[in-house]
């Protein structure tokens, strides 16, 4: 033992270490099996019948053993690791629930167990999910589908961690320079501070104090502790004077400010040597910095009266480690939230870190060290509300690069730190290798960036390898389109260079080009050949046909799905009877589903005349039928002879776009399709959808439409000109925004036809005796409404250093009402009944209410029948939650058309990518809905990368060639085998679909 020891002298299987010579541990081994002699057999065979026999766990395999969450049943699979798997299964089969709830929470929370109850408390570890058991999990780590962009203040360098590695760089190695003059800073001696004060304050009263604490956060009563038997009788904490004795207790969760005061005297001749000695007793307790306040009169009087004192006075800052040699400006050690435009430290002071030019009210949203709250002057790390009327116009101060002048007056390498913010991801890379490569750092600054330069690097190589070498890391969030989005958060993870865990990515080919696609997939082929297990939720099909393991979850969704249908090769899911995505790599969709309508060439006359020179004629009612009638009686041939008409954006140069003009034929399915970052998003969304909107609600009144004549209208948003939006009634837009947060909001509400269903129910007799109304029906507010969950259905207990838990209301037992309001039925069904009721069901139940029973059809026909009409939005997934918003702007026609009596008004579809989270299956589905909306006379407009919808499009406007600035041109306008032949990206991934 002790000095002795710390050597393995034997190890293996009691038998090797009982054979060991020099073992104590294998003597007594010996001497305990001699003495029991022959018992030893016995006893062991008595023990092996105790103990459970190991369960066989395949080698190199996560075994997950009946898995009931949600609506998973007893769901059993093994996981290969080191491989890329991927979880594929129709919309809504548990597909997530398999790879999130069950495999990332259970590996989350296994870590977390590890940690101290303090930690647990803080962290709130996920609860533990309902699984029999979990074998051979590594570390997991999850990349979710987001479909926010992100704050005002996210970019590319903070999303990809990239900006915290180059704010680390230039506080160890970076240069202050003076803001004034441009000079590096120097040391300074006491002597030359002592000679600027008698200088500069002559015949003024100051008081000299020593910085304790800058900008942290704690009580500090320690510091006054300290400083009471020193005979200093007070603290100046965030500008107020406070006394040693009996020191207050401060918040210890705000930035606090700390200064010693050391001296206060009136400067002169005769006070020097006193001067002298305080500075020195300053700079000895502030570490070779002293504070100065200055215009101090009245504050004597403040403090004998009990007043507030921060208001009084200004403090100036000299330092004997960095000041300018020229004008003797001093300056503070730099600090990594010097270079953070999310910390009031470092931010521009006019614009807060935005970049763009702000009013004063729009500036207090942003800056809550000007609000009249007690969290002023907290770091900003979470989401800022958003402001209305924010232009993209460039601070003046700080001319965009969000950062105050100290911070940019730093520089490393001879490079400011917003300069290399403003270069491409490619060329920084090039800049740190250079450094490397051409020895510009010395020993001792390659020792200090040894650990950061790898950690930029790898970031920036992944961001390069799927396509976004163009992207500048100043590039604000909002404005990077879905598929750059997504990229940039992978590469914060993937980046990272971890090895030896389970990666759990959701859909990463959301928003990428087919081309796109096949760079990112050898990215993550490379990432699980480093001995990391990827498990990828996934319906693409060039995905899905990489893999080297798939689990096919189904065979249908909700209630009808959450087994294991087949798992395995492509061959082995194709094989399975049961599974719908095999059918459809076997047999895959033909397309066109239905005949493609004609798009001939551009026509100028086909213009919608302007509004000033459109006759505005009121529909009489003979008119109407009339048109009805036609309709009725020969729909194919009023769609051939109806004259086309064109919507056209002219001169459009937002963002990368480059003077495009491009021309719509209505009441076509037109896709706009292109690489990932060439513009789809900014021409559809940003300037038709933006301008058209704009122009429409304008037309709409008899007020509008005189204004428009006379010349009076907004100007034109990132183009010069659009026409033809005359023809079009009003625009509807379908985005990838979730539809609700909390457990109240469901399909029901959402849509809009629980209103309708509550009213149904007060008009029964059994209500109208009691005296109900509509509102007794709402499980919002009321007394209709269980008093125990507060008509949520669930009830949630806080469980202490464990996450809370939403167990059934067992009052109401899910039902959301008391029973008095449950007493009362229509068609022998509750309020709480219908509400737990599956679309499927509802159809048939409310066939003779064709107000409900419509939009209840077009969940089931965009293949949603599975859902209840009360299921929270929470536990929606993102493809079922797409698919409501589409029902919901749908049923909006429908109810258009009941309340004006007349003919669905001509509507302008944009929709963003609306197959998100669909399944092939459920992708069929979805086009023959968007047919029917352009078989019923209207005109959508589709931003999109799924083949199959493009394949089914009249018209393509392909975007392109490139992402950023090699993008932003249109490369193709025509049909689908047109942009084929003419061999773009998008044509050449579109030839192998319509070959089929």
């Amino acid at each position: 033992g002790g000095y002795g020891g710390g050597l393995v002298i034997a190890e293996g299987k009691p038998e090797d270490v009982r054979h060991h010579p020099t073992s104590h541990t294998g003597g007594a081994l010996r001497e305990y099996e001699s003495t029991l002699g022959l018992g030893l057999q016995v006893v062991r065979e008595k023990s092996a019948a105790w103990v459970t026999p190991p369960k066989v766990v395949p080698p190199n395999a996560i075994q997950i053993v009946n898995a009931k969450e949600h609506n998973l049943k007893s769901l059993s699979v093994d996981i290969p690791r080191g491989q890329f798997n991927v979880v594929t299964g129709v919309s809504g089969s548990g597909k997530s629930t398999l790879a999130f709830d069950i495999l990332f929470n259970e590996g989350q929370r296994r870590y977390l167990e590890s940690l101290n109850a303090y930690a647990r408390s803080i962290v709130q570890p996920a609860g533990r999910p309902e699984v029999d058991a979990v074998y051979g999990i590594p570390p997991t780590v999850a990349i979710e589908q987001r479909l926010s962009r992100g704050g005002r203040k996210s970019t590319v360098g903070t999303t990809t961690e990239v900006w915290h590695f180059l704010r680390l760089l230039y506080v160890k190695l970076g240069t202050q320079h003076c803001i004034h003059d441009g000079t590096a800073v120097q040391p300074q001696t006491p002597d030359s501070i002592a000679a600027q004060l008698l200088k500069t304050f002559r015949g003024q009263h100051i008081g000299l104090m020593a910085p304790l604490v800058l900008n942290r956060k704690g009580v500090y009563t320690e510091l006054a502790d300290w400083a009471r038997p020193r005979n200093y009788t007070h603290l100046r904490v965030d500008g107020d004077f406070l006394p040693t004795t009996n020191f207050p207790r401060i918040d210890r969760f705000k930035e606090h400010t700390v200064e010693l005061p050391v001296l206060s005297l009136d400067v002169n001749p005769g006070s020097e040597a006193r001067l002298r000695e305080g500075l020195m007793t300053a700079l000895e307790h502030g570490k070779g910095v002293v504070h100065v306040l200055v215009g101090i009169d009245g504050l004597k009087a403040a403090m004998d009266a009990g007043e507030p004192t921060a208001h009084i006075g200004k403090v100036m800052v000299f330092s004997t480690k960095r000041a300018c040699p020229v004008c003797s400006t001093s300056y503070a050690e730099l600090d990594p939230r010097l270079f953070s435009y999310n910390s009031k430290h470092g931010w521009c002071p006019d614009c807060v870190g935005t970049g763009v030019k702000l009013t004063r009210d729009q500036r207090a949203v942003f800056d809550d060290s000007v609000r009249a709250d007690d969290t002023g002057g907290r770091e900003q790390t979470f989401a800022e509300p958003e402001v209305e009327d924010l232009h993209d116009v460039a601070c003046p101060t700080c001319q965009g690069t969000r950062l105050n002048a100290t911070a940019r007056a730093v520089r490393f390498a001879n490079v400011g730190i917003t300069d290399l913010a403003r270069l491409s991801v490619t060329d920084i890379r090039k800049w740190v290798q250079a450094l490397q490569v051409a020895g510009e750092m010395s020993q001792r600054e390659t020792d200090i960036a040894r650990d950061l330069v790898p950690e930029i690097q790898s970031r920036l190589e992944f961001l390069e390898e799927v396509g976004l070498g163009y992207l500048t890391l100043d590039r604000g969030a909002p404005t990077l389109s879905g598929g750059e989005a997504q990229c940039i958060r992978l590469a914060a993870q993937l980046g990272s260079n971890l090895q030896g865990v389970c990666y759990i990515l959701d859909e990463p080919t959301i928003g990428l080009h087919a081309r796109d696609n096949h760079i990112l997939l050898n990215a993550l082929h490379t990432l699980s050949s480093k001995g990391n297990t990827l498990v990828v939720v996934e319906h693409d099909e060039d995905t899905i046909r990489r893999a080297d393991h798939i689990i096919d979850i189904g065979p249908s969704a909700g209630k009808r799905g959450g087994r294991l249908v087949a798992q395995g090769s492509v061959a082995d899911i194709s094989d399975a009877a049961e599974s719908v995505t095999g059918r459809y790599l076997l047999h895959a969709m033909r397309h066109p589903l239905q005949a493609r309508r004609a798009v001939g060439a551009f026509d100028a006359a086909a213009v919608a005349l302007p509004i000033a020179d459109l006759p505005y004629v009121a529909p009489t009612a003979k008119s109407k039928a009339a048109a009805k009638k036609k309709a009725a009686a020969e729909p194919e041939a009023i769609a051939v002879a109806e004259p086309l008409q064109w919507l056209v954006v002219t001169g459009a140069t937002m963002h990368n776009l480059q003077s495009v003009t491009t021309h719509v034929p209505l009441k076509r399915l037109v896709a706009v399709t292109g690489v990932s970052g060439s513009g789809k998003s900014t021409l559809a969304r940003d300037v038709l959808l933006a301008n058209v909107q704009t122009a429409v609600i304008q037309r709409s009144t008899k007020a509008g439409r005189e204004s428009w004549a006379a010349g009076q209208h907004a100007p034109w948003l990132g183009c010069t000109d659009v026409a033809g939006f005359a023809a079009i009634d009003r625009v509807l837009e379908v985005d990838q925004t979730p539809i609700g947060k909390t457990p109240r909001s469901c399909p029901a509400t959402y849509i809009g036809f629980w209103d309708t269903i509550r009213k149904l129910f007060a008009e029964t007799l059994e209500a109208r005796a009691r005296g109900y109304g509509p509102a007794r029906f709402s499980f919002n507010t009321g007394d209709g409404r269980c008093p125990s969950c507060e008509g949520q259905g669930l009830r949630t207990i806080a469980m202490s250093f464990m996450p809370d838990v939403k167990v059934k209301c067992e009052t109401c037992h899910g039902a959301r009402f008391n029973p008095e309001t449950l007493a009362v039925t229509w068609r022998g069904k509750s309020i709480g009944d219908v509400l737990q009721m599956e679309v499927d069901e509802a159809v048939d139940f409310f066939a003779v209410m064709p107000v409900i029973a419509y939009p209840l059809q077009l969940l089931k026909d965009v293949g949603l029948g599975y859902l209840t009409i009360g299921q929270p939005s929470p536990t929606l997934s993102g493809g079922e939650a797409q698919r409501i918003k589409l029902v919901t702007e749908l049923a909006k026609v429908r109810d258009d058309i009941t309340k004006r009596g007349q003919k669905a008004p001509h509507t302008l579809y944009v929709l963003d990518e609306p197959t998100v989270g669909l399944h092939m299956a459920d992708v069929e589905k979805l086009i023959r809905v968007l047919h029917r909306l352009v078989d019923g006379g209207h005109s959508v407009v589709v931003i999109e990368h799924d083949l199959d919808v493009i394949a089914e499009a009249d018209w393509v406007i392909d975007l392109g060639p490139d992402g950023g600035n090699g993008g932003g041109r249109i490369v193709a306008a025509a049909p689908p085998e047109t942009v084929v032949q003419l061999g773009t990206a998008t044509g050449v991934a579109l030839k192998a679909v319509l070959a089929r």
